[in-house]
Protein backbone atom coordinates (compact mmCIF):
# COMPACT_ATOMS: atom_id res chain seq x y z
CA UNK A 1 0.00 0.00 0.00
CA UNK A 2 1.38 3.40 -0.71
CA UNK A 3 0.95 6.34 1.93
CA UNK A 4 1.53 9.46 2.36
CA UNK A 5 1.16 9.91 5.92
CA UNK A 6 4.07 9.24 8.02
CA UNK A 7 2.20 6.59 10.55
CA UNK A 8 2.17 3.84 7.47
CA UNK A 9 -0.70 1.72 8.85
CA UNK A 10 -0.45 -1.56 9.19
CA UNK A 11 -2.48 -3.40 6.02
CA UNK A 12 -4.46 -7.03 6.81
CA UNK A 13 -4.92 -8.77 3.39
CA UNK A 14 -6.96 -12.05 2.94
CA UNK A 15 -9.09 -13.80 0.68
CA UNK A 16 -12.79 -14.41 0.65
CA UNK A 17 -15.19 -17.03 -0.23
CA UNK A 18 -15.63 -15.73 -3.39
CA UNK A 19 -12.02 -15.50 -3.67
CA UNK A 20 -11.68 -11.76 -4.30
CA UNK A 21 -8.79 -10.51 -2.20
CA UNK A 22 -9.67 -7.88 0.35
CA UNK A 23 -7.44 -5.60 2.47
CA UNK A 24 -8.04 -3.93 6.00
CA UNK A 25 -6.64 -1.47 7.80
CA UNK A 26 -7.39 1.35 10.68
CA UNK A 27 -6.13 4.70 9.86
CA UNK A 28 -5.52 7.72 12.53
CA UNK A 29 -5.63 10.99 12.59
CA UNK A 30 -5.30 14.34 14.40
CA UNK A 31 -9.42 14.57 14.15
CA UNK A 32 -10.02 10.93 14.79
CA UNK A 33 -9.63 7.41 12.78
CA UNK A 34 -11.31 5.32 10.19
CA UNK A 35 -11.20 1.50 9.66
CA UNK A 36 -11.07 1.16 5.82
CA UNK A 37 -11.72 -2.32 3.40
CA UNK A 38 -10.76 -2.24 -0.32
CA UNK A 39 -10.86 -4.80 -2.83
CA UNK A 40 -10.69 -4.41 -6.99
CA UNK A 41 -14.43 -4.14 -6.86
CA UNK A 42 -15.09 -1.49 -3.75
CA UNK A 43 -13.61 0.53 -0.80
CA UNK A 44 -15.85 0.49 2.35
CA UNK A 45 -15.86 2.95 5.36
CA UNK A 46 -16.11 -0.07 8.28
CA UNK A 47 -15.78 2.33 11.25
CA UNK A 48 -14.88 6.00 12.13
CA UNK A 49 -15.05 8.06 15.60
CA UNK A 50 -14.09 11.73 15.71
CA UNK A 51 -11.95 13.05 17.78
CA UNK A 52 -13.48 15.44 20.71
CA UNK A 53 -14.80 18.46 19.36
CA UNK A 54 -14.88 17.01 15.78
CA UNK A 55 -17.46 15.98 13.21
CA UNK A 56 -16.98 13.51 10.90
CA UNK A 57 -18.31 12.83 6.96
CA UNK A 58 -18.23 10.37 4.51
CA UNK A 59 -18.40 11.10 0.82
CA UNK A 60 -18.55 8.05 -2.11
CA UNK A 61 -16.16 9.34 -5.11
CA UNK A 62 -17.37 6.13 -7.02
CA UNK A 63 -17.29 2.80 -6.23
CA UNK A 64 -13.73 2.32 -5.41
CA UNK A 65 -12.76 5.38 -3.75
CA UNK A 66 -14.07 7.18 -0.62
CA UNK A 67 -12.74 10.02 1.62
CA UNK A 68 -13.61 10.72 5.42
CA UNK A 69 -13.31 14.00 6.67
CA UNK A 70 -13.03 15.33 9.84
CA UNK A 71 -13.40 19.14 10.76
CA UNK A 72 -13.24 21.04 14.03
CA UNK A 73 -13.32 25.02 13.86
CA UNK A 74 -10.55 25.80 10.88
CA UNK A 75 -9.08 22.32 11.61
CA UNK A 76 -9.38 19.75 8.92
CA UNK A 77 -8.30 16.25 8.62
CA UNK A 78 -8.98 13.86 5.65
CA UNK A 79 -8.48 10.45 4.53
CA UNK A 80 -8.50 9.60 0.78
CA UNK A 81 -8.66 5.68 -0.28
CA UNK A 82 -9.11 4.48 -3.19
CA UNK A 83 -8.08 1.31 -5.53
CA UNK A 84 -5.23 1.76 -8.18
CA UNK A 85 -3.75 -0.71 -10.13
CA UNK A 86 -4.72 -3.68 -8.55
CA UNK A 87 -3.71 -2.32 -5.15
CA UNK A 88 -4.90 -0.50 -2.01
CA UNK A 89 -4.02 3.44 -1.90
CA UNK A 90 -4.43 6.36 0.78
CA UNK A 91 -3.62 9.98 1.12
CA UNK A 92 -4.14 10.96 4.41
CA UNK A 93 -4.04 14.97 5.10
CA UNK A 94 -3.69 16.36 8.59
CA UNK A 95 -3.48 20.15 7.31
CA UNK A 96 -5.48 23.20 8.36
CA UNK A 97 -8.38 24.18 6.31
Amino acid sequence: MQTSDDSNPVLQSWTDDQGVLNYLTTVPTDGGWAKIQWNRGEVTVLDSLPSTGYESRVTRRNATRIQITFVSGGKTSQITAWWDNDQPKLDVNNGDG
